[in-house]
């Protein structure tokens, strides 16, 4: 690929181009966490931009670099607007930005928020293959894009299992369109809404994938036994939960940071001894899904940009191969 070459690849496309993917972008994130382990990424810390009179607004950036037989930098640029679903609007929307490691000159710029939600469902989907191979029950905390994802990954992954599916959200009208989007797509599944969180406490998995900005699930909630947590949002859980179980994140320096849960725990206890490990520990088999079979485990994944990048170029390898990206040849 020429240094002058720009693509351009819009959320349609990104669509077009990963479907019926799932196995292969779970094991692009599983390569990406590995490479990370090894050295073979660079991953500065990601830059929040916040605005003073709407704090729960924000446009994160995301550099990164992957290593490994095809090396790639990049950037992903995303923007959380929660006020955005009452308008009618996706909550979050994100560009992908690639470049040459040879020259340093931009390669693409793809639509981004498919690339997120499906990195993220990844990840959760090959986390779950680890801790919870088998499952009959499964509790969605918040009804948006990357709760439907999760469930899709998790479904395209195991399709012998039916497992029942609760679904919780404040807003009652959301929950009841998720669960119609999920039987449309998805195909026969066995979904119920729960009209309370704490219905949810006998699920074998349990996804959190709210806007919250501080924890909302409090010391006193009981997890099932032997349950799996993702705690995709970050920052549902009390810290006093975190400090309570058995918790795997996908890099300590970038979770501990932003008032995550994993964040305030570790500003509570002093320190990060209550991390058992990284993803990557768990898919190498340097630690042990649980010590006990009656263990709680927290997955809190911050989401590496290397993740992004490692997926965006994915997408534009192939869809050069199918011709859904559009060269842009007088940029430079």
């Amino acid at each position: 690929m020429s240094s002058q070459n720009l693509w351009m690849i819009n959320r349609e496309d990104v669509t077009r181009t990963l479907k019926g993917l799932e196995p292969e972008i779970i094991q692009t994130i599983k390569t990406a966490y590995c490479l990370h382990d090894q050295g073979a990424t660079s991953l500065p810390p990601s830059t929040f931009l916040r605005f003073p009179d709407h704090l729960a607004n924000r446009i994160i950036a995301l550099p990164a670099y992957v290593g490994g037989s095809q090396p790639v930098a990049g950037l992903k640029w995303i923007a959380s607007f929660p006020d955005n679903l009452a308008r009618g609007l996706p909550r979050a929307s994100a560009l992908v930005i690639l470049n040459s490691t040879e020259t340093g000159f931009p390669t693409a710029v793809i639509e981004g928020s498919m690339i997120s939600a499906y990195r993220t469902a990844a990840s959760a989907a090959l986390v779950i293959g680890y801790l919870a191979p088998q499952y009959s029950s499964i509790g969605i905390v918040g009804s948006g894009v990357i709760g439907f994802e999760v469930l899709r990954f998790i479904a395209r992954r195991d399709p012998d299992l039916n497992p029942l599916v609760k679904v919780f959200d404040l807003d009652l009208n959301r929950a009841d369109r998720f669960i119609d989007r999920c039987q449309t797509l998805l195909g026969p599944m066995e979904l119920e809404q729960s009209p309370t969180l704490a219905e949810l406490s006998d699920c074998e998995i349990l996804v959190f994938t709210t806007t919250s900005k501080e924890p909302h699930v409090g010391p006193d909630f009981r997890f099932r036994p032997g349950s799996t947590v993702l705690n995709i949002s970050l920052r549902d859980i009390s810290p006093e939960l975190i400090l309570r179980h058995r918790n795997i994140v996908d890099d300590i320096d970038h979770v501990n940071r932003e008032e995550t849960s994993v964040h305030i725990a570790a500003k509570m206890a002093g320190n990060l001894d209550f991390v058992t490990g990284t993803i990557a520990d768990l898919v190498l088999g340097r630690i042990q899904p649980r010590n006990r079979i009656e263990d709680v485990v927290i997955v809190s994944p911050f989401g590496l940009g290397i993740l992004d990048v490692a997926l965006g170029q994915l997408v534009l390898e192939r869809a050069i191969k199918i011709g859904l990206a559009k060269p842009i040849d007088d940029f430079t």
